[in-house]
């Protein structure tokens, strides 16, 4: 299984988005860097499972704004798609513990 930390403190933009999920997943070259091509890599293209780890959501979202709930949208979508993906929003609970989830609407 690969995995991509994407950590909203050191995302800026939506370049640096998508540069984080393309050396994090090993993604070709070719990689356009673009909501299209990244459900063309998602769906098609991969070979094994992938986990993608939003750190600090609320500042990768205030962020990106609107793109960022596309982006949502699309991992949504790649997981109702029977791929193998994974997505996780790790939040400290009341104990101190990481608990982790997918929901990426909400």
């Amino acid at each position: 299984m690969k995995t991509a930390y994407l950590d909203g403190t050191e995302i800026n933009d939506k370049r640096a988005l998508h540069t984080a999920l393309a050396e994090q997943l090993d993604f070709p070259a070719w990689y356009g860097h673009n909501l299209d091509a990244l459900y063309d890599l998602l769906t098609t293209e991969r070979q094994e499972a992938v986990r993608i780890v939003i750190l600090h959501r609320s500042a990768l979202e205030e962020r990106l704004g609107g793109y960022f709930r596309v982006f949502l949208r699309l991992l949504d979508d790649v997981a109702s798609d029977d791929c193998d993906i994974r997505v996780e929003f790790p939040e400290a609970s009341e104990d101190g513990a990481e608990q982790t989830g997918y929901s990426a609407l909400s």
